[in-house]
């Protein structure tokens, strides 16, 4: 599996602060871009995404190893729960695999679907067959909850 390409991700703007790999930024409804690099992430300091999350940034990529350390500032290194949206964009049209890997609880939605379901005890890992199209823009939802103490987490594809 390799990781999807930063450049394949993306989220919509929205008027309110967030944090980047470079630091925190603003964003002006004046100025407002149509669409952010990377997939919004919303870190919460519990397993149930209850209550205001803890740290929200934009992830470039999914592909990330917590094993020592913590994910950002205010969040817990061993009790917190992820959720990345926002839109896959492929640079190129094949077909392919599209999936997760972790040790950890995850779930991954593609276009409102529940594609791969690794949730509550079940295998986390897993790849399923997918048609990327160059330019045709697909909805993502990403859940993670670290419960098993893995704290690896791989949003990856594979050519078919």
């Amino acid at each position: 599996m390799v990781p999807i390409p930063a450049e394949w991700l993306w989220h919509d703007a929205a008027s309110e602060a967030y944090v980047t790999e470079s630091g925190t930024g603003k964003c002006d409804p004046d100025t407002l871009p149509t669409r952010i690099p990377g997939l919004r992430a919303e870190y919460y300091n519990n397993w149930d995404f209850s209550g205001t999350p803890a740290l929200q940034r934009a992830d470039a990529q999914i592909r990330f190893n917590w094993i020592y350390s913590k994910p950002g500032e205010g969040v817990n290194a061993d009790r917190f729960c992820v959720r990345w949206t926002g839109t896959l964009l492929p640079d190129r049209t094949f077909e392919g695999f599209l999936g997760l890997g972790s040790m950890d609880s995850m779930r991954l939605w593609v276009d409102g679907h529940l594609m791969v379901d690794g949730w509550n005890g079940r295998s986390a890992s897993g790849m399923e067959p997918f048609h990327f199209e160059r330019g045709k823009a697909v909805d993502l939802r990403i859940e993670f909850l670290n419960d098993q103490r893995g704290v690896k987490v791989v949003l990856g594809y594979s050519h078919g």
